[in-house]
């Protein structure tokens, strides 16, 4: 019964993360009419959202999860305690600037992830996990003129399943990182697909590999791409020998703290992110596969990075259960929503937050999630000044 019971909770906590962007668009149509009006807020260039509002509804809607990015908070209550919660809701997008920038929420949220199933796989909790193991990288690129072929969502998602299934082969039992990068850093509207391969091995290994080790790579690679469905002859190429020479597959490895940690760093960030966003909605080809459409959702959703060897499953940019049970340790409790007296579901701005509370009487538990603490108030009117940050710190203004 229980077990029935916290499933039903969790789904009715996830739909309330999600609706806060609905409650968002709702309050901005009341207010001006155009249900957009955060695009000057959350672009650099003074709207570059704009060039999207009249494209499909799929994209209309990514787009307004990116504009009301971390402008609500979903009110939440203890379970045990009763005491008040307030999670402010980010939409963890690749095209928003918060969200999607190198360093953003999506970047720290990947690297944190890598770095709990690290310490899980070796079973260490130490600071230093990266200290515990050498770093193995492979980079498998797809020839310039068999990426037309790996243009959709399935395909891509072939592409991981053959250089998985190439690694675990020559290195099985080895716990691995994988990262799907669709550009490279210069041409940001380049089609690029690449396979980024980190392989974790046991301090003092040899970590070299025979010239002969690499070849038979390039050659499995070459062979599942051609059972794929691509064609030597559109390499311009007319043996098998050419055809496996010409297969790009990079390897190195790297056995230092600081450069390892880069190395983690670097493959996790968001590819596409916030930078590619200029020139892929430019390309209608682009466009389709990395926003959607109404016919086909693309990318959305797409686990960039995935584990095996050792891990298991992948890393959701956008996951609210893991919102949900990080909000749940950070308080110390069971979490659900808040209603008003109405019944309705807490939403609540920061300005509104602001004005109801003092800025003691908010404790930060994580980034965006706040309790309400209770302070006895002396006898008497709370004086507010015009300044805001004489209120609360959550949201400042002049």
């Amino acid at each position: 019964m229980n077990k029935l019971w916290n499933v039903s909770r969790k789904t009715d906590l996830e739909t309330a993360f999600d609706d806060v962007f609905v409650h968002e668009e709702n309050e901005a149509q009341t207010v001006d009419g155009s249900g957009f009006p955060y695009a000057q807020d959350m672009s650099s260039d003074g709207g570059v959202f704009k060039h999207l509002l009249d494209d499909d509804e799929r994209v209309n809607d990514e787009m307004n999860k990116a504009l009301g990015c971390g402008k609500t908070a979903l009110g939440l209550e203890g379970v045990q305690t009763l005491k008040r919660y307030y999670k402010f809701i980010y939409c963890y997008r690749w095209f928003c600037r918060e969200c999607g920038s190198k360093g953003g929420r999506i970047h720290k949220k990947r690297m944190s992830g890598i770095l709990r199933k690290i310490e899980g796989a070796l079973e260490s909790q130490e600071k230093e996990i990266v200290d515990k193991f050498d770093l193995r990288q492979f980079v498998f690129t797809l020839p310039v003129q068999w990426r037309e072929r790996f243009l959709s969502r399935k395909a891509i998602n072939s592409f991981y399943r053959m250089v998985e299934r190439i690694i675990k082969e020559e290195f099985p039992s080895k716990p691995s990182i994988i990262y799907f990068h669709p550009f490279g850093d210069r041409q940001r509207g380049f089609y690029h697909p690449h396979m980024n391969v980190h392989i974790l091995e046991e301090k003092g290994q040899r970590l070299q590999i025979e010239p002969v080790q690499l070849e038979r790579i390039k050659a499995k690679f070459y062979r599942a791409l051609v059972s794929y469905g691509c064609r030597k002859e559109e390499l311009g190429l007319n043996d098998v020998r050419s055809g496996i020479n010409y297969m790009n597959v990079h390897y190195s490895f790297q056995t230092r703290p600081g450069m390892k940690y880069h190395r983690l760093k670097y493959m996790s960030r968001p590819n596409p992110g916030y930078l590619n966003y200029d020139a892929v909605k430019k390309d209608p080809v682009l466009k389709a596969l990395f926003l959607g459409s109404v016919k086909d959702k693309g990318m959305s959703g797409f686990m960039y990075v995935r584990y095996f060897n050792g891990f298991r499953g992948g890393l959701k940019d956008i996951d609210r259960k893991e919102e949900i049970r990080e909000a749940e340790n950070s308080a110390g409790e069971r979490l659900r929503v808040a209603r008003d007296r109405d019944g309705h579901i807490m939403y609540k701005k920061k300005s509104e937050i602001n004005l109801l509370y003092r800025e003691k009487e908010l404790e930060e538990l994580s980034e965006g999630f706040f309790r309400v603490v209770e302070i006895k108030r002396k006898k008497g009117r709370l004086k507010r000044g015009k300044d805001s940050r004489q209120v609360s710190g959550i949201y400042q203004t002049s």
